[in-house]
C-alpha cells in the first residue's frame, strides 16, 4: 500500500511541476505541442494511405478474372489408363 501511495504522490508532484513549467514557459510548451500534433497528423496520414493502398490492392486481386482452362477427357478418366 505504501508503494502505491508513493507512486500517486510522485505523479501528483510531477503534474504540478508540469503545470508550473507550462505557465512559466508558455511559448515553449506551445511549440512542443505543435510539433507533437504535426507528427501525429503525419503518422495518421501515412497509416491511412497504407490502409487505402492495401484495400485497393485487395480489391484489384478480387476484381481480376483469370480464366480456368478446362481439362481434357484423358485427364478426367477414373481408371488411370490413358484413353
Amino acid at each position: 500500500m505504501d508503494s502505491v501511495l508513493g507512486l500517486i504522490i510522485f505523479f501528483e508532484i510531477l503534474l504540478t511541476l508540469g503545470i508550473v513549467f507550462g505557465a512559466m514557459h508558455e511559448t515553449t510548451l506551445i511549440r512542443f505541442e505543435d510539433r507533437v500534433m504535426a507528427k501525429l497528423r503525419g503518422a495518421y496520414a501515412r497509416r491511412k494511405a497504407q490502409r487505402q493502398e492495401k484495400a485497393d490492392r485487395r480489391f484489384m486481386e478480387q476484381a481480376t478474372y483469370t480464366p480456368v482452362k478446362p481439362r481434357g477427357r484423358a485427364d478426367r478418366s477414373d481408371s488411370g489408363a490413358a484413353a
